[in-house]
């Protein structure tokens, strides 16, 4: 600031400006109570309390007009000065905490050993020692009597399973179960007028029976069968003595359709025990010579 001063003139202009001013309230002061009608300009001019163009402008509270009126032009920054003189020393501080102890120096060398002082009294019984090592064992005195025995413990746990053993020799075999005899063919057609008779047996089919039992029931089949014609099947017993002795034992016809034009059949026979050799005779008889052919299965049961 002392530099912008120091290069600051004022011009005339403000010089005239500022005389008037101070004049204007001064003579106001002398001239107290006087009224005029241009009281308030100098020289004709009227004051201002802000920069207006044609009017003076007061001083401020520091007798220098305001910076916005000031053209002011910074010039370069001087040169350093110099460093002041050093200042006094402050007060002393506190002390510091102690620092570690030093190692210790090496022990001096043993003086004389002085002369014995007189005994003290007895100090107090000291505590037992550790017991010493068993001695040998003595001789074994005679045995008891025995005591009662005890209750049982509880059972222990099942061990493991043996190996298997060996496999035993087969039994004898059982009795032979029932049987039955199973006869399949065609039914044939012989001689004109030959085989439709039943004292011929060139349509008579042997079965021969490879167990024992008793007969009781026939079952019958045919593969193919005309619309309402049935044939049927005789079964006869033939003995071994006597072959052309026929007996007969029942019949069966299949009249029963199933599958695709398939007939079966089954009835009841007559009991007649059979062994194994014995001889059945089974003859068609009702068929028409367009049948011959058809598969035929024939089974007689207990």
């Amino acid at each position: 600031m002392r530099h912008l001063l120091k290069h600051f003139r004022p011009s005339p202009a403000l010089v005239v400006a500022s005389t008037a001013l101070f004049l204007a309230l001064c003579g106001g002061a002398i001239a107290a109570g006087v009224y005029a009608v241009n009281s308030d300009k100098v020289d004709g001019l009227h004051a201002s309390a802000t920069p207006t163009p044609g009017k003076l402008l007061p001083l401020n509270k520091y007798g220098k007009f305001p910076a916005s009126v000031l053209t002011l032009t910074q010039g370069p920054s001087g040169p350093r000065g110099p460093a002041g003189p050093s200042g006094p020393a402050g007060p002393r501080g506190l002390a510091g905490p102690s620092g570690p102890a030093g190692l210790s120096g090496p022990a001096g060398l043993s003086g004389p050993a002085g002369a014995s002082g007189p005994a003290g009294p007895s100090g107090p019984a000291g505590l037992s020692g550790p017991a010493g090592p068993s001695g040998p064992a003595g001789d074994s005195g005679p045995i008891g009597p025995s005591g009662p025995i005890g209750p049982s413990g509880p059972e222990g746990a099942s061990g493991p399973s043996g190996p298997s053993g060996p496999q035993g020799p087969s039994g004898p075999s059982g009795p032979r179960g029932p049987g039955s005899i199973q006869w399949s063919g065609v039914i044939t057609n012989g001689i004109p007028g030959d085989c439709m008779s039943l004292a011929d047996g060139c349509n008579y089919a042997p079965v021969i029976a490879g167990s024992s039992f008793t007969t009781g029931t026939v079952y019958c089949a045919i593969g193919q069968s005309q619309a309402g014609s049935f044939p049927t099947f005789i079964i006869y017993y033939a003995t071994t003595s006597n072959p052309e002795s026929l007996t007969q034992l029942g019949a069966c016809t299949p009249s029963h359709r199933f599958g695709a034009g398939s007939e079966e059949g089954w009835s009841g026979l007559a009991p007649q025990a059979l062994v194994p050799g014995s001889t059945l005779m089974i003859a068609p008889q009702g068929y028409t010579p367009p049948m011959t052919g058809y598969p035929v299965t024939v089974t007689i049961t207990p």
